[in-house]
């Protein structure tokens, strides 16, 4: 049997169903975006993706998404 569910818990569920599992894809995947308003120049935005690549790079997303029940949530890699 499969089973495909969207949502953090799916390994959690498939472990409960004898003969699941959890197919590999990326069905209904969410986005997160952080927007800059206008006329707050090029600096603004710098600040805003300089402060989410670190978070990235030190292990700051990984863990706010484990600690909110997104276990194994895939996170995009920091930039180089």
């Amino acid at each position: 049997m499969s089973a495909r569910r969207v949502g953090p818990d799916r390994v959690g569920l498939a472990a409960q169903i004898p003969g699941s599992k959890v197919l590999p894809d990326a069905f209904l995947v969410e986005g997160v975006a952080i927007g800059v308003p206008k006329g707050r120049g090029p600096g603004a935005l710098a600040a805003a993706s300089a402060s989410v690549e670190d978070a990235k790079r030190d292990g700051t997303v990984p863990r706010a998404l484990d600690a909110a029940g997104f276990r194994d949530a895939a996170v995009a890699p920091a930039a180089r």
